[in-house]
């Protein structure tokens, strides 16, 4: 899945507390990938149950934030299902967004010094 940098070699922690931290020199990319572990141990937790189950069709995709590429340029022709869903919004879990406000288009010209304001904001200007 595609990341904020630092985002590749992601060198992780894991605490005595069994909490998971980034080990400072790399993001820990917990929201992209905690989804995706999810969704494949759902998978994996149906299939080894030895029940049936209709099919299920999983399409991860990538720039959601750059104007949905990902998605604007999936080969939908490779998918079966009708009808979808896509786990990518904030609130309380088992809430659904229906529908959703367009996306405004800005352009701005910034000065000062970026900074990813999960990692260290401080750094920014």
């Amino acid at each position: 899945m595609d990341r904020v940098e630092p985002g590749r070699g992601i060198k992780t922690i894991i605490h005595e507390n069994n909490t998971i931290t980034s080990d400072g020199s790399t993001i820990l990319a917990g929201d992209d990938l905690c989804g995706v572990v999810a969704i494949l141990e759902g998978i994996r937790q149906v299939k080894e149950s030895g029940k049936t189950y209709p099919t299920v069709e999983i399409a991860f995709t990538v720039c959601e934030e750059i104007s949905l590429l990902g998605s604007r340029n999936l080969d939908y022709s490779m998918i079966q299902s009708r009808i979808g869903y896509v786990f990518d919004t904030s609130g309380k879990m088992g809430r659904i967004v229906a529908g959703a406000p367009y996306k405004g288009v800005l352009t701005l010209t910034v000065q000062g010094k970026a900074s990813h304001a999960g990692n260290s904001p401080e750094k920014g200007v």
